[in-house]
């Protein structure tokens, strides 16, 4: 049985609540911020390895030969880590996050601040054509 996308959803966002919850209620270490990260990012790193390529690779697979469908997956994971890339970038500097944002000038506070932005806008680039792929292929 599989469980209903507005059910994983909505786990997903009372998950992310409940960390900023946490977060706020007890202010986390630096430490404790580079191990969440850390591990945020091996758990997408795994989704996106044991669950999306596979599916990626049947798909593509039912419209190209072999040898072009591993070319476009790899093109099109190649092309998500490019555009990851181009965002660290253009987003603003640690110290200028600091001035604009931080009360104390806190380079921790900056550093988390611009983690926090590009972890953001990558979900955000990243969930919006998952979804609008999922309407058109009658997944949502």
């Amino acid at each position: 049985m599989q469980a209903s996308p507005i059910v994983l959803t909505t786990l997903a966002g009372l998950s992310t609540g409940l960390g900023g919850l946490l977060a706020v209620l007890c202010p986390p270490s630096e430490r404790l911020l580079a191990a969440s990260a850390g591990f945020a990012g091996g758990v997408m790193l795994t989704a996106s390895l044991a669950d999306l390529m596979p599916e990626a690779l049947a798909f593509y697979g039912g419209y190209l030969p072999p040898l072009a469908c591993g070319g476009a997956v790899v093109s099109l994971l190649a092309l998500g880590m490019l555009t990851a890339g181009l965002l660290g970038r253009l987003l603003p500097e640690e110290a200028a996050l600091a001035a604009r944002f931080g009360k104390s000038g806190d380079p921790a506070r900056a550093a988390a601040m611009r983690t926090a932005l590009v972890t953001g806008l990558a979900l955000l680039l990243h969930n919006f054509p998952e979804g609008r792929a999922d309407l058109l292929c009658g997944h949502g």
